[in-house]
């Protein structure tokens, strides 16, 4: 079963508050626009978690495992979404990063191309 991050629901429009913002401190360009999304919505000190994380399109599951546990320690319960300030990594494995934040990882999406040619007698 694919590990997830629990967020409550919330009703109406978010506040500043209630973001968090999560910067790559390996990737000047992610260093630039965090610090510049952080000023512009006002965000506290407390509300912006600097991480390193390799300069590549994807992330192994277990790297993203130790990034998703690092965001939820630091995270409280009032930030109701997260900001990623980067270009890459985008993905982990075959999922979005943002989709496996928000859903898991799925293990088996990096299957499907085997599993439909297999289907079809390839």
């Amino acid at each position: 079963m694919a590990a997830e991050l629990r967020v409550p629901r919330v009703s109406g429009r978010l506040q500043a508050a209630q973001l968090g913002l999560v910067i790559n401190s390996s990737d000047p360009y992610s260093v630039e626009v965090g610090a510049y999304y952080a000023r512009r919505r006002g965000l506290r000190p407390a509300q912006v978690l600097h991480v390193e994380l390799p300069l590549r399109d994807a992330l192994t599951a277990q790297e993203f495992e130790a990034l998703r546990e690092r965001i939820e320690q630091y995270f409280g319960a009032d930030i109701q979404a997260l900001a990623l300030a980067w270009n890459a990594p985008f993905a982990v494995e075959c999922n979005s990063i943002t989709g496996a934040l928000a859903l898991g990882v799925d293990v088996l999406i990096s299957d499907v191309p085997q599993v439909a040619l297999q289907r079809r007698g390839r």
